[in-house]
């Protein structure tokens, strides 16, 4: 989940040339190509739970500010290239959608 929050600050406000949302130790854990090593304690999942929120207000307001007019034209591993705010958008639920499926299968798993 982590790394979903890291992705999509990376994939909207990175490549919309703003500031990033989260703090950069964050982003450097969570990003693409990381893996995480360590068990997650409860603090740290009600901080994600928080985040998430957070992040989806803030784009919210920031995006109907219209603050997103500039954007690095992007390639993704999947071969997609990105060439505004809206592609990344798209490109970010599919990203989510992949995400989510693993979720839910090591939930699975666990029960």
């Amino acid at each position: 989940v982590a790394h979903v929050v890291a992705t999509f600050d990376n994939l909207v406000y990175k490549l919309s040339m703003r500031p990033s949302q989260m703090n950069a130790d964050f982003i450097e854990r969570y990003q693409k190509g990381t893996s995480h090593q360590q068990h997650t304690t409860v603090e740290e999942i009600a901080a994600l739970k928080s985040l998430l929120t957070f992040q989806l207000d803030q784009f919210e307001i920031d995006y109907q500010s219209g603050m997103f007019t500039e954007f690095k034209e992007y390639k993704t591993s999947f071969g997609n290239t990105l060439n505004s705010v809206q592609e990344s958008l798209s490109f970010d639920l599919i990203h989510e959608g992949i995400h989510i499926g693993y979720v839910l299968a090591m939930k699975k798993l666990l029960n």
